[in-house]
């Protein structure tokens, strides 16, 4: 995890019970069918 010019290194246990368990809440608050690949550019450049 990258944080200014500094970054830490974290226990994989440590990452999913601090950032993946909060990723997870906030993909559960999004609407049925919602895709977040979608603010991705497209490889076309569209």
């Amino acid at each position: 995890m990258a944080a200014g010019d500094t970054f830490q290194l974290w226990k994989p246990e440590t990452y999913e019970k601090e950032e993946l368990a909060q990723t997870e809440k906030w993909m559960d608050e999004l609407p049925e069918g919602f895709d977040p690949l979608e603010f991705l550019d497209s490889a076309g450049g569209a």
